[in-house]
C-alpha cells in the first residue's frame, strides 16, 4: 500500500498538464444583412448566442478558428492568430476603350 501511494504522488508531482483553448473568429451579420461585425471568442457560435444577447434573426458564423495554449483567466489577452492576414488584392487597373 505504502508503494501504490508513494508511486502515485510521484507520478502526480512529476506530470505537467498544459492549457489549452481555442479562440474563434465569429461574424454576427444582422437580419437584413446591412451590419456586419466581427469580434474574437473563446465561445463558438452556439455558445456565443446562449452567453450574449444576440438580436433575433441575427446569423452567426466563425470565419477562422486558431488553438492558443495558456490560460484565459483573470481577462488575459487572448492570443494572436499564427496566419496572417488574408492579402488584400491589387486593385485592377482602369482600361479605356476606344471608339474605333
Amino acid at each position: 500500500m505504502e508503494k501504490s501511494l508513494f508511486f502515485l504522488v510521484i507520478f502526480f508531482a512529476t506530470t505537467s498538464v498544459q492549457a489549452e483553448y481555442r479562440v474563434f473568429n465569429l461574424q454576427i451579420t444582422s437580419a437584413d444583412g446591412t451590419q456586419i461585425h466581427t469580434v474574437q471568442s473563446t465561445l463558438d457560435p452556439d455558445q456565443y448566442r446562449g452567453y450574449y444577447v444576440v438580436p433575433e434573426g441575427s446569423s452567426i458564423i466563425y470565419t477562422q478558428t486558431w488553438m492558443c495554449r495558456g490560460r484565459t483567466d483573470h481577462f488575459r489577452k487572448l492570443c494572436d492568430n499564427p496566419q496572417p492576414p488574408p492579402a488584400t488584392p491589387p486593385p485592377v487597373p482602369e482600361t479605356s476603350s476606344s471608339s474605333p
